[in-house]
């Protein structure tokens, strides 16, 4: 994701200065606060004015460090081996770039042991690549191997972070492609979202929320309107979402309203469940395909992912795992979605059932809430990938 990164570093410089202004602003008003008649008052520019509101997506530019990684190990890996490469291909260039970018996140304050993760992971999602590229290639040495960071231009096409095209001489005959999406992950049982009761429904019934009414009432209206019988649930869903931040403001203690929310919690199950089963039929395929993208389970790129910390570093490959490939093949012959209690907990699972019945995968929602000073409900959706990992010796 080169040219987006780019992009967003400098969006990301226009926003450090209007911030960096506002952080001036506050500290002068302040100062006048002190001023009397007559009285002096000095106004100190330390570096934290500048610093503190330099706050850039640090986590978005730590996800794109392991692409830039895992391009720069791959290319040295191709060198190794003697393989013939292009000029964009090399180490001196892919290193140069991953280079730059860890010098901007360390400049930035970025975290030395996520950077170091982040490297790691990158290390071992090339050391995949390379063993899947020797067990699918044949005669490597008569092949050329180019490599890009797919960036902006793969927007809309594919979901592949980074492309390594295998060709002959020519250059025009395709041996291999290797459409790679990269993940960095801390652990197999992953949090793929973070959402309020309400968001969440955004995100199972809508491709786009981001075109939808902001405040939530509103949406809800809209809700009401293209999804007819559950106005009075989501009115109701509201309520349960707003169950912490309204028992603060009648005074209950923070630790008191979370108790009084948790009780509710198979409440919200049931009034989710509910709006799912209502509209799940006549909306599947649209439903289907979020779910399938939510897991990244969607498309025909190939999936990487690295799975733990340095020193106990794992790698899924969709090239390698049988069980991966079986499961791949399986639910792109079609599936359908259930949404139910899980047992006697207070989570809600969802399953994906092959046209037969038999369980394909499944995901777990559980329930918290936001933080903050009036919290509100969330969810958080969580989905294994433990039976995909395997551990690599790089």
């Amino acid at each position: 994701m080169l040219g987006f990164t780019e992009h967003l570093y400098k969006i990301d410089e226009a926003f450090s200065i209007k911030k960096m202004f506002k952080g001036f602003l506050s500290l002068l008003k302040k100062a006048i606060g002190k001023l009397n008649f007559g009285k002096k008052v000095s106004i100190k520019l330390t570096p934290y004015v500048v610093v503190k509101e330099d706050t850039v997506d640090m986590k978005s530019r730590m996800g794109y460090l392991a692409e830039y990684s895992t391009a720069w190990y791959l290319s040295q890996h191709l060198e190794e081996k003697g393989l013939r490469i292009t000029s964009r291909t090399a180490s001196t260039s892919t290193g140069a770039t991953y280079k730059s970018k860890i010098s901007d996140i360390k400049r930035l304050g970025g975290d030395a042991k996520e950077l170091k993760r982040m490297d790691e992971a990158g290390r071992a999602m090339a050391s995949q690549i390379m063993l899947d590229i020797a067990q699918h290639t044949e005669d490597t040495m008569l092949l050329v191997f180019d490599l890009e960071m797919t960036g902006d231009s793969g927007k809309g096409k594919t979901k592949a972070d980074l492309i390594l095209n295998i060709t002959k001489d020519d250059k025009s005959t395709i041996v291999d492609r290797v459409m790679a999406s990269l993940k960095a992950y801390k652990a197999s049982n992953i949090n793929l979202s973070n959402s309020t009761f309400v968001s969440f429904i955004k995100t199972l019934f809508y491709d786009d929320p981001s075109s939808l009414p902001r405040d939530t009432l509103e949406f809800i209206i809209q809700f009401g309107k293209d999804f007819r019988g559950s106005q009075e649930d989501m009115n109701n869903l509201y309520d349960l979402q707003t169950i912490i931040g309204s028992g603060i403001k009648s005074g209950m203690s923070k630790v008191e309203a979370r108790k009084v929310a948790k009780t509710t919690h198979g409440d919200v199950i049931d009034v989710m469940c509910r709006i799912f089963d209502t509209h799940y039929k006549r909306n599947k395929a649209e439903m289907d395909a979020r779910m399938l993208r939510m897991i990244g389970f969607d498309g025909d790129d190939d999936f990487y992912a690295a799975v733990g910390v340095p020193g106990k570093m794992g790698v899924i490959s969709s090239r390698a795992s049988v069980e991966l490939k079986k499961l791949m093949i399986e639910i792109h012959k079609g599936f359908d979605l259930t949404m139910k209690r899980n047992g006697q907990t207070s989570n809600a699972l969802i399953e994906f059932l092959s046209p037969d019945g038999t369980k394909l995968v499944s995901a777990t929602v559980t329930f918290a809430d936001t933080g903050g000073k009036y919290p509100s409900g969330k969810t958080n959706f969580w989905f294994n990938y433990k039976e995909f990992v395997k551990k690599i010796d790089d």
